[in-house]
């Protein structure tokens, strides 16, 4: 019998801590809807589209470097499709020619290298596309020939 009352308090005490969390979640959750008070809650509604500087972005990254990417988009001068033709960005291997044009994210101080197997097929590799923050290597920037073939380093403004 003491058992059973020692159980019925503490379901009930149970009960009333989950009630009391249901109220307040629901009450922060209204805070949302008064104007203004959002953005003192949140950090990523109160900077919505607002650009950020690198001091803003190490505040909130804790200290964590954060690089502006970008998009370079590599093609193959011949029509072709070589699958064997692989591109290598900082020494990893990020994608090869199985289609004739390959885009890559690239940020600042990137090599790109493209690595030709065929010794008897020299093949011309260009830059097709890129985004307007990369300022080198420039749009339609080749290399020619077989086995390692660098582009210049990403430089992004």
């Amino acid at each position: 019998m003491k058992r059973r009352n020692i159980m019925d308090i503490i379901e009930k005490a149970v009960l009333k801590l989950v009630y009391i969390l249901l109220v307040i979640l629901i009450m922060v959750q209204g805070l949302y809807f008064i104007p203004n008070m959002g953005s003192h809650l949140n950090a990523a509604i109160r900077m919505e589209g607002e650009p950020l500087n690198t001091r803003d972005l190490l505040e909130y990254a804790s200290g964590i470097a954060a690089t502006p990417w970008a998009t370079v988009s590599l093609q193959l001068r011949e029509n072709l499709s070589i699958p064997e033709l692989k591109v290598f960005i900082e020494g990893k291997e990020v994608g090869n020619f199985l289609h004739k044009e390959l885009t890559l994210k690239v940020k600042h101080g990137d090599i790109i290298m493209v690595q030709n197997p065929h010794t008897q097929l020299p093949l011309t590799v260009f830059i097709a596309k890129k985004t307007p923050n990369i300022t080198i290597p420039l749009l339609y920037s080749q290399v020619h020939g077989t086995g390692r073939m660098y582009f210049d380093p990403i430089v992004i403004r």
